[in-house]
């Protein structure tokens, strides 16, 4: 229940626009590397994140004790003209498998959307449509969720939530 209410919180904040903007000038550029050592033996791993204008970018790559890697490249943008956040990732796995994904989540006079696509690293594309509105003076919002799965099935559902009525739209 407690995640259930974080991701309200979380979708909240993002819709409002704000909250990510004042985390973003939070945001650091920075480097770090990380050993992990199991009973398996070592895992390594390099990360950087450099902060842009509008964003950051954040590249990781992973050894495992056999020598082979992994990586994972994020690129998120914000435009405050359009009220949108977009985050694209890819990557590939330590067999040498691709995946990507992308999400465009963009504000709403009442509430935002969000467009989402994943590419596994098998091939199989999934799509997840959102719309969710948001309702201040009965403080709940409704989620219009529409999910393409890989092989073209197609769920859709609507989700109505409450929230504390001390919360804020606006808060993180």
């Amino acid at each position: 229940m407690n995640k259930t209410l974080l991701s309200l919180a979380i979708a909240l904040a993002v819709a409002a626009g704000s909250a990510h903007a004042e985390r973003a000038g939070h945001r650091q550029s920075f480097a770090v590397d990380r050993t992990r050592t199991t009973e398996r033996g070592v895992f390594t791993s390099h990360t950087d994140q450099t902060v842009t204008q509008n964003g950051f970018t954040r590249d990781t790559t992973r050894t495992n004790p056999n020598g082979k890697t992994a990586a994972r490249d994020m690129t998120v943008a914000n435009d405050a003209e359009t009220k949108t956040h977009t985050r694209d990732v890819s990557g590939t796995t330590m067999s040498g498998k691709s995946y990507s994904s992308e999400s465009v989540l963009q504000k709403t006079d009442s509430g935002y959307t969000r467009e989402s696509t994943r590419t596994n690293p098998n091939g199989k594309t999934t799509s997840r449509d959102v719309e969710a509105t948001i309702d201040k003076d009965n403080h709940s919002i409704t989620k219009d969720i529409s999910v393409t799965g890989p092989n073209g099935q197609v769920h859709e559902t609507t989700v109505v939530k409450q929230y504390s009525k001390g919360a804020s739209v606006n808060a993180e």
